[in-house]
């Protein structure tokens, strides 16, 4: 069974675990170990999760009690239910490269799904979340299903407690846009290249990056639908600038959430030492998907054969995404193939260090 790692996410000096702390032998700083769980936070972050955290700290203790899957039917939606326990929200992991049977980390693992899934079947994985509430949980699912080499951990993805490259597979699933509210005093951009610089570090040669995210240029946002980060409409297609003024006229906070279009990814990837990138679209969405397609020029062909195969009135049962397929499928032609890419709804996207 592979042992935790850990270095100090301030100066990356050495650790030394005493008295349920972590004392780094290089700058002092000391990192509390809260019920096995170390916490590498100085400053708590504001609680984020899809129930309140008053329901959070009921569930946990009734998962203590009952077991997590009792637990999960008697006091969750059935939803959230799935999203927890979804095994095949994984299925990306096909498309990458490296060996990713040694170490993972999954940064803003939430519940811990993602993580989960890897366990059986990799040396060691980390399961990093900020919140408490969700890493609480994600230790005691852990220590219940016995799964000996999943590590919760609590900490920022933008210091991340690991030395450098020690990771074969890092990832950043609904995470990248939400960096830009890490920390405050960062502009947003710069927080998130700070995040994937973090992910490079870690990352051993040949290792690879997974993003799962939304694009800007989304064909639903140019019918008004709004952006789920920071619930407005066509925010995602404005200048930032004019995206920061339009929140704080309309929701009294600042436009933090960015997402960008697939050059703006190529660019932000680069930026943070990535020069390897490829995007697949996630069908209908990279949260919940049953089709995963390669975009990428070398990969046209695979578009080609998407849309002579699948019967989208079947897969896309929103209304907005029937529209958008077919009207794509009827006026399909080599040229619009190219096109169609920039204004998918979803990326996801692997790159490789």
């Amino acid at each position: 069974m592979s042992k935790p790692f850990f270095y100090c996410p301030d100066c990356r000096g050495d650790l030394s675990l005493q008295d349920n702390a972590y004392f780094c032998l290089r700058c002092s700083s000391r990192w509390p170990v809260k019920q096995g769980i170390p916490v590498f936070i100085k400053n708590e972050l504001p609680y984020w999760a899809e129930i309140p955290k008053a329901e959070a700290i009921r569930f946990n203790i009734l998962a203590q009690d009952l077991g997590w899957r009792e637990a999960m039917r008697k006091s969750l939606p059935a939803g959230l239910q799935e999203f927890i326990s979804d095994k095949d929200r994984v299925g990306w992991k096909y498309f990458i490269e490296s060996d990713i049977s040694g170490k993972v980390l999954d940064v803003g693992s939430g519940w811990g799904a993602l993580a989960f899934s890897f366990a059986k079947n990799c040396e060691a994985v980390y399961a990093l979340e900020p919140v408490w509430e969700r890493v609480n949980f994600i230790r005691i699912r852990a220590e219940q299903d016995r799964e000996g080499n999943l590590f919760p951990v609590c900490a920022d993805a933008l210091n991340l407690p690991f030395p450098d490259n020690y990771f074969d597979l890092v990832i950043f699933n609904g995470v990248l846009e939400w960096l830009g509210c890490s920390d405050l005093r960062l502009k947003p951009d710069i927080a998130q290249e700070k995040g994937l610089k973090e992910a490079q570090r870690v990352l051993r040669p040949g290792g690879s990056l997974y993003i799962g995210i939304e694009n800007k240029l989304s064909f639903f946002y140019f019918l008004g639908v709004k952006d789920p980060h920071s619930r407005l409409r066509f925010a995602t297609l404005m200048p930032k600038k004019i995206a920061n003024l339009y929140s704080k006229l309309l929701k009294k906070k600042e436009y933090r959430t960015y997402i960008y279009s697939m050059p703006g990814y190529r660019e932000l990837l680069s930026k943070s030492g990535f020069k390897s990138v490829s995007f697949f679209l996630p069908a209908p969405g990279y949260i919940k998907f049953k089709h995963i397609v390669a975009l990428d020029k070398d990969r046209i062909n695979d578009i080609d054969y998407f849309f002579r195969l699948i019967n989208f009135r079947i897969i896309f049962s929103p209304a907005l995404f029937r529209i958008f397929f077919v009207l794509v499928k009827m006026l399909f032609s080599p040229f619009l193939r190219n096109i169609f890419k920039l204004f998918v709804p979803d990326y996801l996207i692997i790159a490789k260090k």
